[in-house]
């Protein structure tokens, strides 16, 4: 198995440095017991009767988006971290500004639109999962300058950055930082083809199992071993799948792992991915293997599903820590 960890003795001002679009998310908590919604296992499918009045059991709003909680997770974990993102200049783009800085992520990088509010997206949360509308303002993004950082995390962005991929590409280069990239929804839209040369130059990449197959043009049923080996020869060093509840797959292209979900039954599932993420990119940045930092994937993703939003249950890294020493068996295994 090789060996990835950063030296935190390394003098630069920032461990992490995150990329792509910010959101203020509304929560809608259907009321599991309502008589104007119902769900089908089978088909996988939240039902309601187009035109009925949907009455939601709770309300929650909070700052969200790939970037953003990935930035707020790694600085409860004791990360020194940068957020580069365009908000409008509205209440909610000041809201997400001050949210951050409240976190300790520096927002030095934010740039406002004068043309464009700040993206607003709706979660449906239904027994334990989520439904989530999706939008992303037309913005104009700005050209990157990064400074000096240990990794890079990019993620969601909305149609237009993907001319940018080569600056940031050199970019990343220049300052000798290592890249975590987990595409969003526009992104992935691109196909693989438009994502290769951000793919190759990937330290890890982040999918779950459905975009996993998405982009390898596979079906979901293939097996974990199939699409991290499908996914390796885009050119990442490093894979993670995260399966939902199933658990997660990773390799770095030599070995082969599988970890299970962590803790007890989660209660709204946004932001898990994120946590996930950003839980191995700090195991990994405070020293760690990549079979370590596994762990702490589950663990930062299991605080996240424990509460509505995907920041509020968030761990600090003596919650985490103190979750790893109670439960040292809990570790990958190796996949058949």
């Amino acid at each position: 198995m090789k060996k990835l960890t950063t030296n935190m003795k390394k003098k630069v001002p920032y461990d992490l440095f995150t990329l792509g679009d910010t959101t203020i998310d509304l929560f809608y908590q259907v009321d599991e017991k309502s008589e104007y919604c119902s769900i089908d296992q089978k088909s996988c499918v939240v039902c309601f009767s187009f035109g009925d009045k949907l009455p939601v059991k709770s309300f929650v709003r909070s700052m969200a988006g790939n970037s953003t909680n990935v930035a707020v997770s790694a600085s409860r974990l004791g990360l020194n971290v940068a957020f580069w993102t365009v908000v409008g200049e509205d209440g909610n783009g000041k809201e997400i500004v001050n949210g951050l800085k409240n976190e300790g992520v520096s927002t030095q990088f934010v740039t406002y639109d004068k043309k464009h509010p700040t993206n607003v997206h709706v979660v449906l949360h239904y027994k334990g999962d989520r439904t989530i509308f999706v939008y992303h303002q037309p913005f104009t993004y700005p050209k990157i300058s990064l400074p000096q950082t240990s990794w890079v995390y990019f993620s969601s962005a909305g149609k237009g950055f993907e001319k940018h991929h080569p600056q940031l590409i050199k970019e990343i280069r220049r300052v000798h930082a290592r890249l975590a990239f987990n595409p969003g929804t526009y992104q992935l839209s691109l196909g693989y083809k438009v994502l290769l040369p951000i793919l190759k130059e990937c330290e890890i990449l982040f999918v779950n199992r459905e975009e996993a197959a998405g982009i390898l043009g596979v079906t979901p049923s293939s097996s974990y071993r199939e699409l991290l080996q499908g996914l390796i020869s885009l050119g990442p060093r490093h894979v993670v799948i995260t399966d939902g509840q199933a658990g997660a797959a990773a390799t770095d292209g030599v070995d082969y792992w599988f970890i299970g979900l962590f803790g007890g039954e989660r209660f709204e599932a946004t932001g898990a991915g994120d946590a996930f993420a950003a839980g191995v990119l700090s195991g990994l940045i405070q020293g760690n293997s990549f079979f370590e930092a596994l762990r702490w994937g589950p663990v930062n993703s299991w605080g996240a599903v424990s509460k509505i939003g995907p920041q509020a249950g968030l761990f600090t890294f003596a919650q985490l820590r103190s979750h790893l020493k109670k439960n040292p068996n809990f570790k990958p295994t190796r996949l058949s």
